[in-house]
């Protein structure tokens, strides 16, 4: 890559490559400068002043973080798209198959075992989530995802933990049933843990009320 492009131009090719790999990054940066510099040998050669051949360069060349996201889609995309897929299945197996085979070789699960299930639920099911939200920035281009996904994210993870002090403190679940109301709970961990549920449920509602309203909007304008 030549260093006679101006600044303006490093920084760029610095955003369009922003998530890449040390080799990876090099590289594209380096195609990416024989591009512009290529433009602007073209544009000279029309007569333009070389300021003005090097802005029609970057215009042609488009917005960074456009780049950036085709880049990361190509270089990264495909395997944290595989893995969530296999995490994806490895969830399913554990939220069927785990109590299945328990129960076929006459084991009763545990309350602990029960929670670690769930613990390693979340984490694959958070997993997935933030996978999908990779896609959707670096295929659709969407913006702004954070905090729906955060929300969304979050309130599982909340829920989640509800169901696990159920378990280890109240020794049953009922605390997190859909049926179970505040007003149902006898003791202090009860209204505590039907608190943590009422309001992790809330924020997963309001992630996924969010996000889908700025994927309603997204072949409308970037997001």
């Amino acid at each position: 890559m030549s260093q006679t492009l101006p600044p303006t131009v490093l920084d760029w090719l610095a955003e369009a490559t922003r998530g890449l790999s040390g080799p990876d990054a090099a590289l594209a940066r380096a195609e990416l400068a024989a591009h512009v510099e290529d433009a602007v040998e073209d544009y000279l050669s029309e007569g333009l002043m070389p300021d003005e051949a090097l802005a029609r360069a970057m215009s042609d060349l488009g917005a960074a973080a456009m780049t950036s996201d085709g880049l990361n889609d190509v270089h990264r995309g495909r395997r944290h798209y595989q893995l969530a897929a296999g995490v994806s299945l490895a969830n399913m197996a554990i939220i069927f198959g785990l109590p299945w085979m328990l129960d076929s070789a006459g084991v009763a699960a545990s309350p602990g075992l029960i929670a670690l299930a769930y613990l390693v639920r979340v984490g694959t099911m958070g997993y997935v989530l933030w996978t999908l939200r990779r896609l959707l920035v670096w295929r659709l281009h969407a913006r702004r995802l954070d905090w729906p996904f955060g929300l969304l994210i979050g309130g599982i993870a909340g829920e989640t933990l509800a169901a696990i002090l159920s378990l280890l403190l109240l020794g049953s679940e009922l605390a997190v049933d859909a049926n179970f109301l505040l007003s149902d709970a006898i003791n202090l961990t009860q209204v505590l843990v039907a608190l943590l549920v009422i309001v992790s449920r809330a924020a997963a509602g309001i992630g996924a009320l969010a996000l889908g309203w700025r994927l309603l909007k997204v072949d409308r304008q970037p997001l």
